[in-house]
């Protein structure tokens, strides 16, 4: 798997939620209103109005639909956490572990997509495109020296992994 392809739908999300939130500030929508749409309390939403970042992937899907927006940012949220699992052992854990997410996190979001938060996303992307500007998942898949595949893609096959110089595995 290249980063693209777990980067794509982070940043999809991200500019979708920001659109949503941007034409959610720009309708004068009620507390009621939107209580009765999201079916959450109005200590909920004014908690959600007054830190945006508490808004779940959700509830921002409801509010697209609702206000008639293009929501396929929210739905590609879906398949981030498999992608990550998708990534051999190591290379995950490095990742993970550079984007300040643990393993039991990463379970639970690949359980329900929408306990994904703001900020987590936020690291993630920041994380994979420090590594796409350092080519580092390439480093590390050539140090895995295993099979890789993505089931995503559907092409059903799979390619090996480059034997790399043991000078190479420094860098690993």
């Amino acid at each position: 798997m290249r980063i693209e392809q777990l980067l794509y739908p982070i940043e999809a999300y991200l500019n979708s939620r920001a659109a949503i939130l941007r034409a959610l500030d720009k309708r004068a929508l009620t507390c009621s209103e939107l209580g009765d749409m999201l079916l959450v309390k109005y200590s909920v939403l004014a908690r959600r109005r007054q830190n945006a970042a508490h808004w779940r992937p959700d509830e921002l899907g409801k509010v697209a639909q609702t206000l008639r927006l293009p929501a396929e940012g929210i739905v590609g949220l879906q398949t981030v956490a498999l992608r990550l699992m998708s990534l051999p052992d190591g290379v995950r854990s490095r990742l993970l572990k550079d984007a300040r997410l643990s393993s039991r996190k990463l379970q639970v979001r690949l359980q329900d997509y929408t306990f994904w938060q703001y900020d987590e996303l936020e690291q993630l992307a920041s994380t994979c495109r420090k590594w796409q500007d350092t080519k580092r998942l390439d480093i590390l898949l050539a140090c895995s020296n295993r099979l890789v595949s993505d089931p995503l893609l559907g092409n059903g096959s799979s390619s090996a992994c480059q034997p790399v110089d043991t000078a190479d595995l420094r860098t690993c």
